[in-house]
């Protein structure tokens, strides 16, 4: 809720209590009394007041010169509770009257009869009022000048201080953009971390499993080894017949043959050797005696890993050497 002063439907002020304005108002009139030779009654008469709240108008005070109050559209009197504002009336109601008292005898002085009748003590009043209104236009126009002063150097004061303000938050949003562009550019690296660091976990287990399918295929590489030795020697002593072959050993069997005949054996490339006799028997038969799945085929591949066996070369190395002392 707001209050607009107006003077002959000119803008003057607005406050946001009634109080406040009237305040405002009683000091410009007093001043204007004490200090203005035009029609009083007349002048002050041109105020009025508008109340608003929310952008609607509300009432309309206007005001009546004799009781120096305001009435609103009602005829309601405004009296308010404000003990300054009350005696500030009837100080402003005493000083109008005693102007308008003396301004009727002045006006009459060219009246040689009434003038006559002015006695000594109206014209001394007359010239105390007068003192008292000189004084009092100083006294006001140098508090209206300390006012300015006051109000300027205020807004200049405010004005700095917003601008400092606005200075300090740019600034904060300035910084605040830098931490989002920050936060972005981390949140990037850390995935990008998150990311590099599961595939290394995951080429660590995928090397670890390597490694242990590699080791479980050397460990049955050479205890199947033994076995065809065994197997061998049995034929050679006529324990066994060469056709009697355990059905889950012929591959294995009919691999190692082809490696003794050619000499494969005891060697450092016994193993590829082995890997890459047996990946060809698994390519050329697919029979029921001798069918080995996807999965097989897959897994014999899958431990065909130059890398893998690279890796193990010494581990191979040592084992070669430890089965070569044995024989």
């Amino acid at each position: 809720m707001v209050f607009l002063l107006f003077k002959n439907n000119e803008f003057i002020t607005v406050y946001n209590t009634l109080d406040l304005i009237l305040n405002y108002l009683y000091n410009q009139i007093k001043t204007m009394i004490l200090c203005n030779n035009t029609n009083i009654i007349s002048y002050i008469n041109n105020y009025y007041i508008l109340e608003y709240d929310n952008g609607l108008q509300l009432n309309k005070f206007k005001f009546d010169s004799n009781n120096i109050k305001f009435y609103d559209d009602n005829g309601h009197y405004y009296d308010t509770n404000n003990n300054y504002l009350k005696n500030y009336r009837i100080e402003l109601l005493t000083t109008l009257t005693s102007v308008e008292i003396l301004s009727k005898k002045i006006n009459k002085k060219n009246d040689m009869d009434v003038c006559l009748n002015i006695n000594v003590e109206d014209l001394n009043e007359l010239n105390n009022l007068t003192e008292d209104i000189n004084m009092g236009c100083f006294i006001n126009n140098e508090k209206q000048l300390l006012e300015n002063i006051k109000k300027n150097n205020k807004k200049q004061i405010n004005d700095d201080k917003q601008k400092k303000l606005d200075e300090i938050k740019q600034k904060l949003d300035l910084e605040q953009q830098k931490l989002e562009l920050m936060k972005i550019k981390y949140d990037h690296q850390e995935k990008k971390y998150i990311d590099e660091k599961q595939n290394i976990e995951n080429f660590k287990l995928k090397l670890k499993n390597d490694h242990n399918a590699m080791n479980e295929f050397k460990r049955k590489f050479y205890s199947d080894k033994n076995i065809y030795f065994i197997l061998k020697q049995e034929i050679i002593d006529n324990k066994r017949n060469k056709d009697d072959i355990p059905p889950l050993f012929i591959r294995e069997f009919f691999i190692f043959n082809l490696m003794n005949e050619q000499n494969l054996f005891n060697n450092q490339d016994e193993l590829k050797e082995y890997i890459k006799l047996l990946d060809e028997y698994n390519t050329k038969y697919d029979n029921d005696d001798n069918k080995f799945n996807d999965d097989n085929n897959s897994y014999y591949n899958k431990i065909y890993n130059k890398d893998v066996i690279e890796d193990d070369e010494d581990e191979e190395d040592e084992e070669y050497k430890e089965e070569k002392n044995e024989e």
